[in-house]
């Protein structure tokens, strides 16, 4: 076994785990309503502080006087077809995930979601990527960790049930699961150049055309539309939209903070997926964000410690540690 990561890629990988963890505490504390306002700001001062970083890589490093030109017709209009559809994913994902979270403790349903792996990984293999199975043992005990952690009896609306029996939770992880697997293909058709990806390409391009570039690009257009489609929703929802301005207002204290914490777990694992090599390593180490979760929740939400809890946990970060193995 041989794994090429440098300290400098264990360190932002380590960064991104520790600001995740953190990110989604802090959003615990909010209500559906609230959180997906706090949501919507926050992806448009992550959106905003990315533009200035392209900006700042164009104009001052680089003297390019076309930089708003690529901006717009390059990396935002171009693939506006399939950042739209992520823009769909993702706020369709996350409003599962946010209502969720209305009944259920975090240290429960986050390392639950990860049963969704099962259809990011079949997606994978139907875009051509070859069988592997140290990667398929990995899922395989992934999904056995999430199922362990489902055996947790909680509380949801004063009655005791196991999670395996509440109809609607599954469903919604079962949709959490193909919104994810569909994000993940796109992302892989608009950042990666292999053959498949060309085979794909040259098939859609009568439809719409698209173009790969490298993350950071990639995340341009990704952003825009994702704020995009999550105004879109917020504004559809009487509710929502009049709440906008004043949760902004009340919270902008608590906004700030929250948003460097962001920009650190979304630059660290970044950062981290250019350097590292083999991006298999960052599939498995970021499974350890499940204890790290478990250990805030149980420390700052006062959530309880249960033995399905800990001993899931321990399973999902076993499967991390195989996907290291192979």
């Amino acid at each position: 076994m041989h794994f090429e990561v440098t300290f400098v890629d264990a360190l932002f990988i380590t960064i991104a785990i520790v600001a995740y963890a953190i990110y989604q505490t802090m959003m615990k504390r909010f209500s559906f309503l609230v959180s997906l306002i706090i949501l919507f700001w926050l992806h448009t001062i992550s959106y905003f502080s990315y533009i200035a970083v392209y900006f700042f890589r164009k104009f001052i490093l680089n003297h390019d006087v076309y930089a708003f030109r690529e901006l717009m017709y390059n990396f935002t209009l171009y693939n506006a077809p399939l950042y739209l559809i992520l823009g769909i994913c993702f706020t369709g994902s996350l409003v599962i995930y946010r209502n969720l979270l209305k009944d259920y403790e975090i240290s429960f349903i986050l390392p639950f979601s990860y049963i969704s792996i099962m259809f990011t990984s079949i997606a994978y293999y139907l875009l051509g990527e070859p069988f592997n199975t140290m990667e398929a043992l990995s899922v395989l005990i992934i999904c056995c960790g999430a199922l362990v952690i489902g055996l947790d009896k909680t509380v949801r609306h004063g009655k005791e049930t196991f999670p395996f029996f509440q109809y609607s939770l599954l469903v919604q992880i079962i949709l959490y699961g193909i919104f994810k697997a569909v994000t993940a293909v796109i992302i892989f058709l608009i950042t990666q150049k292999t053959g498949i990806q060309q085979v794909i390409k040259t098939g859609l391009q009568h439809m719409f055309p698209f173009s790969e570039y490298d993350s950071f690009y990639a995340d341009l257009g990704t952003r825009f539309f994702m704020m995009l489609c999550l105004f879109i929703f917020i504004h559809h929802q009487v509710p929502y939209r009049k709440k906008m301005v004043p949760t902004l207002k009340k919270h902008w204290k608590f906004l700030l903070p929250l948003s460097l914490v962001f920009l650190i777990t979304t630059y660290a694992y970044q950062v981290a997926y250019f350097l590292t090599p083999d991006k298999t390593v960052l599939a498995g180490v970021s499974k350890f964000n499940v204890p790290v979760i478990l250990i805030m929740g149980y420390k700052i939400l006062k959530e309880q410690m249960t033995l399905p809890k800990i001993v899931g946990a321990m399973i999902i970060v076993l499967g991390g540690v195989v996907i290291l193995l192979q």
